[in-house]
């Protein structure tokens, strides 16, 4: 996955520190991405479908639970992590 959203994050980069961006630009950085999000819909299932054939649909729901649960966790940072437990 990261490999496959590598040439999106490269462009999205370059056109931060473009000037003045042409609208093919944009295109292009739009286009690269929108593949980026298409190829990793086609690897997770292709991931998915190899999952099947040797776990429970059961634990098949349980990782792919605490994969989100992993991203959201990650996504937010530590100190939103700090603000969560003093809440506790």
């Amino acid at each position: 996955m990261f490999e496959v959203g590598r040439e999106c994050r490269k462009l999205t980069k370059e056109m931060i520190h473009k000037k003045s961006p042409a609208e093919s630009d944009y295109s292009k950085v739009n286009d690269e991405c929108l593949g980026v999000k298409l190829k990793e819909a086609a690897l997770e299932k292709e991931y998915y479908e190899k999952f099947k054939k040797i776990l429970s649909p059961e634990k098949l729901y349980i990782y792919r639970r605490a994969e989100y649960k992993f991203a959201r966790s990650f996504m937010k940072g530590p100190d939103d992590k700090k603000d969560e437990n003093m809440n506790k």
